[in-house]
């Protein structure tokens, strides 16, 4: 994330974060600790985000302005009154996260109260290139509630590329264990950042070992090709 900001530049330094645990080791902490920027970090775990409250209002760097964690289920219904009720996070900001280990897919599709420039994004990639599904959604999913198999989750990288080509980004790039994408809004850095197919990182060893042997687990469960 660093790298693609020195290359496109920050405009308001906010950044959205859709599951973000206890906030301490998500995608935005560094850039919220040490960076200056200024973070609505939402999780549907009170204890984490409670959590994560205490740490940002004794950290040296962020107790006199610490992000905004937030306690909340979310649903393709309430993301955008959610994110859009907290001062200052609606319209354009510079980045958003997405790692929900669920319906992430489909909450991203109803997602349009900001506009950020850049997305990075946790998918499912026991799925190679050739397959863009997702979980079912339900307002209440949990993988556990499938087989307890945690592979059971989120959506294939494919997946992701056709929703947000449509929303108008471009796939970037994945970080080198091949689960995080990134995306940047076209009109944005095409020069430094072009938009590079899924099949590279595909080619990866820790890539092929998943959709080589995790796949098989949660082949059978009730994927949903979009």
């Amino acid at each position: 994330l660093l790298y693609i900001f020195a290359l496109l530049g920050t405009t308001n330094k906010k950044v959205v974060e859709i599951c973000c645990g206890n906030g301490i080791e998500c995608n935005a902490a560094n850039l919220v600790s040490h960076h200056g920027w200024y973070g609505l970090l939402i999780d549907g775990n009170e204890n984490l985000i409670k959590q994560g409250e205490a740490f940002y209002r004794k950290h040296k760097d962020t107790f006199g302005c610490p992000p905004f964690l937030k306690h909340a289920w979310l649903t393709k219904d309430n993301i955008n009154q959610i994110i859009a009720s907290e001062y200052g996070f609606s319209g354009e900001i510079d980045l958003l996260s997405f790692d929900m280990d669920g319906v992430d897919y489909w909450l991203l599709k109803e997602l349009d109260v900001v506009s950020p420039r850049v997305i990075v994004l946790e998918y499912s990639n026991i799925w190679h290139i050739e397959k863009a599904v997702t979980v079912p959604y339900t307002d209440d999913f949990y993988f556990k509630n499938h087989d307890g198999n945690y592979n059971f989750a989120g959506a294939s990288l494919p997946a992701f590329v056709k929703l947000l080509n449509k929303k108008g980004y471009r796939y970037v790039g994945s970080q080198s264990l091949g689960f995080n994408a990134f995306f940047v809004r076209n009109g944005i850095g095409e020069d430094c950042l072009p938009e590079i197919s899924i099949e590279e990182i595909f080619t990866t060893p820790k890539v092929m070992y998943c959709t080589k042997d995790r796949l098989q687990s949660v082949k059978h469960l009730p994927w949903v090709e979009v």
